[in-house]
């Protein structure tokens, strides 16, 4: 905690700029500085225990992740569900062995599946319930 911006961080929460909460430090661009104060935090009881922080982050991630489509209501409306109930809930379950590979591997096909649904947007002006594999092999083998 002796860097500058792990100083600038505490000096926010001394001036009371910055609220002692999760949701306050999920607002703040991540940074090991800022999850080492947060995990001391919880160490103290001042804040609440979470549960996994790999978990607390990627729910974190994918929520700004899909405020991020908000401009594109059609693209999050298809890319939630797949992230929420297919990553989100199998992450949740506990049926990984490895957490972190699991969170990076849901991150990787939730960004590429929004790249690939925004092309279909931007390039044919469909959806995915117009999706067909002429798409799917247009998308593919133009890189």
């Amino acid at each position: 905690m002796r860097g500058k911006a792990a100083a600038e961080l505490l000096k926010h929460i001394g001036n009371r700029d910055l609220a002692l909460s999760h949701s306050a430090f999920d607002k703040l661009p991540p940074g090991r500085h800022v999850e080492h104060l947060r995990e001391m935090l919880v160490e103290l009881r001042i804040l609440p225990n979470r549960g996994d922080p790999l978990l607390a982050r990627f729910e974190t991630w994918l929520d700004n992740r899909l405020e991020t489509l908000a401009d594109r209501p059609e693209v999050r409306a298809a890319l939630e569900p797949f992230a929420r109930w297919h990553h989100l809930r199998r992450i949740r379950d506990n049926r990984v062995r490895n957490l972190d590979n699991a969170t990076r591997n849901a991150k990787q096909e939730i960004t590429e599946t929004g790249k690939f649904l925004i092309w279909l947007s931007d390039h044919h002006q469909a959806t995915i319930d117009a999706l067909t594999q002429d798409h799917i092999d247009e998308y593919f083998s133009t890189g």
